[in-house]
């Protein structure tokens, strides 16, 4: 599913139902109206029945952190694409469970990245 290029100030959580977990790529980049935006997005995620989603691109956002628990929901999650944000910080649990295969960072505004936060990737 493309929602890339618009200017999505929210998400409803229901607007992803159950029926729809057949979908495994989801591009919101360059999607977001503002920083926080990112909320309903995460709770969409949470709630929509994404357990078949692996590829979730969300580049060029302004996001400036991943809500707890965001990806949590996510099992097969595999490409996770963050380039162009204005990331500050990872926290500890943010990538926990999840089995990345690729992960980009790159243009974002970490000061530093602490090792603890990628640890759950090694697993």
């Amino acid at each position: 599913m493309d929602l890339s290029y618009n200017h999505l100030v929210t998400i409803h959580p229901d607007a992803f139902s159950a029926k729809n977990n057949s979908i495994q790529e989801l591009n919101l980049s360059h999607s977001l109206y503002n920083f926080s935006a990112i909320r309903p997005v995460a709770a969409a995620l949470v709630q929509g029945g994404f357990q078949n989603l692996s590829k979730l691109e969300l580049t060029s956002n302004k996001i400036i952190y991943l809500p707890l628990g965001m990806l949590s929901s996510l099992p097969k999650l595999e490409y996770l694409d963050l380039r162009n944000n204005s990331l500050i910080d990872i926290k500890n649990s943010t990538f926990s469970g999840l089995h990345l295969k690729y992960l980009d960072l790159t243009s974002n505004a970490f000061k530093t990245l602490r090792s603890e936060a990628l640890f759950a990737l090694g697993r």
